[in-house]
């Protein structure tokens, strides 16, 4: 299990991402998956189409698509719970 250390708080990371979720002018959001992990309870809540959710690794941890939030929506769409 990889284990990343942030400098961020996560109050911090959690109104970042309240905020670009927020803006009309935001249609895709970047997020590592080390870090959406740390806010998953706001990501797996977050229902809005716009703007997407787009997890990617990083060059410090492995990327695992079966905890991201886009590849879960597919599924879910097309019956592959």
């Amino acid at each position: 299990m990889f284990t990343h250390v942030t400098e961020t708080p996560l109050k911090t990371i959690e109104e970042a991402f309240q905020r670009f979720t927020e803006r009309p002018d935001i249609a895709i959001l970047v997020i590592n998956q080390h870090v959406a992990n740390d806010i998953r309870h706001l990501i797996s809540i977050y229902s809005e189409p716009l703007p997407a959710i787009v997890e990617v690794p990083s060059k410090d941890a492995p990327y695992n698509p079966n905890e991201d939030s886009l590849m879960i929506r597919v599924k879910k769409l097309i019956g592959k719970d």
